[in-house]
């Protein structure tokens, strides 16, 4: 299928413009399924929008291991959706909008649940999921990204003579 067939199939234009909320699905809804629900869709146009992955913790951790292909899928889609989450590397544990961000229904959700959940802290902040080494490397890769712009003010500043004024937008 061409990437712009793929585009409009998916709606990707209306998605990424989406609220970050869930939205039942009723006689409008995007998928017209009854009984799912339609996933919120993070905003991307603050966020980073590259996520280290480390193949080998991947391969070799032991929830992972554990998973079935399904539920590594799952996992990793929610990953994804937490690195672009207003809080990178946490989300909230509510049954509904896991489900509604893996577009499956809550009974299905819930077989899938317990193994997924074993590789999210769920302990230290009751009501989320956090994960904590995404929020390690998410203000890991923020603080970078700060230090390098800062270097490229005052090296252009050094060239130039003049003071840089930073019109850009910064990272969370």
């Amino acid at each position: 299928m061409s990437a712009t067939r793929s585009a409009e199939r998916l709606n990707l234009s209306t998605a990424i413009r989406a609220p970050c909320s869930l939205r039942p699905n009723g006689p409008s809804s995007s998928n017209g399924r009854p009984g799912r629900i339609d996933p919120p869709m993070p905003r991307t146009a603050d966020r980073l929008p590259t996520m280290l992955f480390n193949v080998n913790d991947w391969l070799t951790s032991k929830s992972v291991v554990r998973m079935t292909y399904e539920q590594r899928g799952m996992y990793l889609e929610l990953l994804l959706f937490a690195w672009l989450d207003d809080e990178p590397g946490v989300l909230s544990a509510d049954d509904e909008t896991l489900a509604g961000i893996l577009r499956i229904p809550v009974d299905e959700w819930a077989c899938h649940s317990g193994p997924i959940g074993r590789a999210w802290d769920t302990v230290s902040r009751p009501g989320f999921w956090v994960q904590k080494r995404m929020v390690e490397e998410h203000a890991r890769q923020v603080k970078f990204l700060e230090r390098q712009r800062d270097l490229g003010a005052r090296g252009a500043e050094k060239r130039w003579g003049q003071r840089i004024i930073r019109a850009h937008r910064r990272c969370p």
